[in-house]
This record gives C-alpha cells, structure tokens and sequence, in this order.
C-alpha cells in the first residue's frame, strides 16, 4: 500500500523505509529488485 501510493505522488519525493528478511529470495522479490535496479542506472 505504501509503495502504490508513493508510486502515485508526483509533487516530490518519498522516502520509503522497507525491512525485508535478509534469507527472502521470493519471485516478487527478485522482480522488485529487477525494476529497482532499471530506475538507479
């Protein structure tokens, strides 16, 4: 919920503090990170 609504906020920036389980290799992971890394290039 938060990452769709600082995905919607156009008048700034957002700041998002995530805490995710060092061992998690899940698929939407791993497609997370895949997006992530696309926008940091």
């Amino acid at each position: 919920m938060a990452l769709e609504a600082a995905n919607q906020y156009s008048d700034g920036f957002c700041i998002l503090d995530v805490h995710l389980d060092p061992n998690d290799g899940s698929a939407a992971l791993k497609r997370l990170t895949d997006v992530l890394g696309k926008r940091v290039r």
